[in-house]
């Protein structure tokens, strides 16, 4: 390997292996992240306080681990601080952290197969 590659493959491995400190959602709670970003980029209080209502629902159902929840109601706090710019890239942060489930990519490999 060239010497001058090496440091950027080694920091590239780095950041994978870190993370960007945000968990991968249960499917059934990924719209929720893209419900919650729309209620943050439109600044609006009662489509936070519906999305609150549906994290709390999600928690009390078992329908959302601890990790989930904890990153949920972090961004519902920031926004509820009038911080309504840093929830909002919270969120599209917690979006860049998500995996396609095993459906989406068949879905996606089917498409490509027609």
């Amino acid at each position: 390997m060239n010497t001058k590659c090496r440091p950027l493959v080694l920091g590239l491995g780095l950041l994978l292996m870190v993370g960007c400190g945000y968990p991968v959602a249960q499917p059934v709670n990924m719209e929720i992240i893209s419900s919650l970003r729309t209620a943050c980029s439109a600044r609006n209080g009662d489509w936070l306080d519906a999305n609150a209502k549906k994290i709390e629902g999600q928690r009390t159902a078992g329908q959302m681990n601890d990790d989930e929840y904890e990153a949920f109601t972090a961004i519902i706090e920031q926004a509820r601080g009038g911080d309504w710019e840093s929830a909002e890239r919270a969120c599209l942060r917690f979006q860049k952290a998500q995996r396609p489930t095993a459906e989406q990519v068949a879905k996606v490999r089917a498409f490509h197969e027609k």
